[in-house]
């Protein structure tokens, strides 16, 4: 691994640390707040979110090197839940759209190319792992959008927004045929997502020191 792509692997690694557990930790009890299972007082969600950021950057000062040097090989099973985690937060970090789950997915190709490359994996079984992830975080978003666009039929606002934007008669996007829309709509950004995901990881996995291997796709 290059000096670069550890330097960068660092910085992503120590601010998603420290990121992580502020939003679990305010997620947690904003949740037993909200359900009531534990009275907690509203002050009590800020004081939780910030000892979250503090334990994180605790971590990163004992754990951060170490969790460099192990970057690329990583449980697959904690990288999935990882992965589902921030694809869930970046809905309400993008308040709805679809934007942080693209990028999201295609960082995730990054990975899966640079992980690929680093275990002198073979281009072949390369393919097979970026359609296999590309599957999963296609799913994920078009699933998550599809949710989206079918929660946003039920605001009138959005409702007239989204038929503005299309320039579609008031009222047409109700019902059986919004929900259609939602479904299209879903899928387009599903096969968006695919497409991030494969392709960025095939690009990721044929730079050798900095230079693109010339290869077909």
């Amino acid at each position: 691994m290059s000096r670069v792509e550890r330097y960068l692997i660092g910085i992503i690694v120590g601010i998603l640390c420290p990121a992580t557990l502020f939003i679990l930790f305010w997620w947690t009890s904003a949740a037993l707040l909200i359900f009531g299972i534990l009275p907690l007082p509203n002050e009590a969600i800020v004081v939780s979110s910030f000892i979250g950021l503090i334990l994180g950057i605790l971590l990163d000062i004992r754990y951060l090197k170490s969790w460099v040097d192990k970057f690329y090989t990583l449980d697959a099973r904690l990288l999935a839940i990882f992965y589902i985690f921030w694809s869930a937060a970046a809905l309400g970090l993008f308040m709805g759209l679809p934007i942080g789950n693209l990028i999201w997915g295609t960082l995730a190709g990054v990975y899966v190319g640079r992980r690929g490359f680093h275990a002198q994996s073979e281009e072949s079984d390369l393919r097979n792992n970026a359609k296999y992830v590309g599957i999963l975080t296609a799913s994920l978003t078009g699933i998550e959008s599809l949710v989206i666009g079918l929660l946003a039929l039920q605001d009138a606002f959005l409702l007239e927004t989204v038929e503005a934007i299309t320039r579609t008669e008031p009222g047409s996007l109700s019902g059986s045929t919004g929900v259609i829309f939602a479904l299209i709509v879903g899928f387009i950004i599903a096969i968006l997502q695919f497409t991030l995901t494969y392709y960025t990881a095939l690009f990721a996995y044929r730079l050798r020191g900095g230079e693109l291997q010339k290869q077909h796709v």
